[in-house]
């Protein structure tokens, strides 16, 4: 699965209607009440029907932790660059991210992403992330190049 694929998965999750959540990887819900909540990375639990950007990836990328983790580089790579904080401090409303507008400014990342590396796939090349310092750059990179099978 390419990048962009995982990303696209991730997307469609959380837009559906009821599909996103914050706090929480991941969370059951019936109507309005929460039944239960995974606040652990990797519970990715199949009852599970509202997920949030890193636990949607989870579930996007299948069990394949390189994918995953590229994915995550990448959106909190864009999420510094727009809005000064990670992925999961954007979908959870922290720092300078207003609550109420965290959904749209993950989906807003999401969509970034999925043009980024669906321009990269094309072309042949790494994702070109933008600056987020020299240590997560080259973790970045080096799981890209682990799914490309370099």
């Amino acid at each position: 699965m390419e990048q962009y694929e995982a990303l696209e998965r991730a997307l469609a999750l959380i837009e559906r209607p009821g599909g996103w959540t914050q706090k929480a990887f991941c969370r059951q819900r019936l109507g309005a009440q929460s039944v239960f909540t995974a606040d652990e990375p990797g519970f990715w639990d199949t009852a599970a029907n509202a997920y949030c950007a890193l636990g949607a990836i989870g579930v996007a990328c299948g069990g394949n932790e390189d994918l995953q983790e590229a994915c995550t580089a990448t959106l909190d790579a864009l999420a510094l660059d727009d809005f000064g904080g990670d992925v999961e401090e954007v979908n959870d409303g922290a720092g300078a991210v207003a609550e109420g507008a965290a959904f749209d400014h993950v989906r807003v990342i999401f969509r970034q992403a999925i043009r980024e590396t669906k321009a990269a796939a094309a072309a042949g090349t790494a994702v070109a992330l933008p600056a987020i310092g020299p240590v997560a750059e080259r973790h970045a990179q080096a799981a890209l190049a682990r799914i490309a099978g370099g």
